[in-house]
């Protein structure tokens, strides 16, 4: 994963400290959304790993766990670098006797669920298969929502982040979506799979 940022205290800004402050927290919910849908995922695609020992199906447990742990850790360190830039902007305005403007940041709200594999329990046949077939779809739906505000404020920041910093800034977000893309690309394929073999069992 990419390097996020150096200092904060070194960040060199064109205009208010508070325009890059309400972007970076727009990006840092986005993405703590992402990893928690993520994170949901990867529990409710688990709990049938152990009745469909299927290859496709094996790729898209694989995929799950390894994205959502990389969500989970990279929504942290972007919450951490929220958490500075919203400490550096009411430092500011402490200094010029503008408390009054001071923000709270955002809050780390993800919390990574329990993973459960009971065969006995959990069968993987048509109506679990159209329950996977939908949740993923629905999946992609909602992180491509968020990864559309997430690129749009990252640019936005470039025309108001001057200094080198924001080169590792845009090149940690820019690997984040390149890993969710190629995940969007695994479980798109296990849906084509999935609406084929629904179709045959109707």
């Amino acid at each position: 994963m990419k390097k996020l940022y150096e200092n904060i205290e070194n960040i060199e800004i064109r205009g208010d400290i508070s325009e890059l402050s309400e972007m970076v927290k727009t990006i840092d919910i986005s993405m703590q959304n992402v990893a928690d849908i993520s994170d949901r995922l990867t529990v409710s695609l688990c709990k049938y790993s152990a009745s469909n020992k299927g290859k496709q199906y094996g790729k898209v447990i694989n995929t799950a766990i390894k994205l959502r742990d990389l969500l989970c850790d990279a929504s942290l360190e972007l919450n951490g670098l929220q958490k500075q830039i919203v400490k550096y902007q009411n430092k500011i305005y402490m200094y010029e006797d503008m408390s009054s403007r001071a923000q709270s940041p955002n809050q780390y709200l993800v919390t990574k669920r329990r993973i459960s594999t009971e065969s006995g329990i959990v069968k993987f046949e048509k109506n679990e298969m159209i329950m996977v077939n939908s949740t993923l779809k629905n999946y992609s739906e909602k992180v491509k929502h968020y990864i559309h505000v997430v690129k749009e404020k990252k640019e936005a920041i470039g025309n108001i982040w001057r200094d080198r910093q924001y080169k590792d800034f845009s090149e940690f977000i820019d690997s984040l979506i390149i890993e969710i893309h190629n995940g969007f690309k695994v479980y798109d394929e296990y849906t084509l799979l999935l609406d084929n073999k629904i179709k045959e069992l109707s």
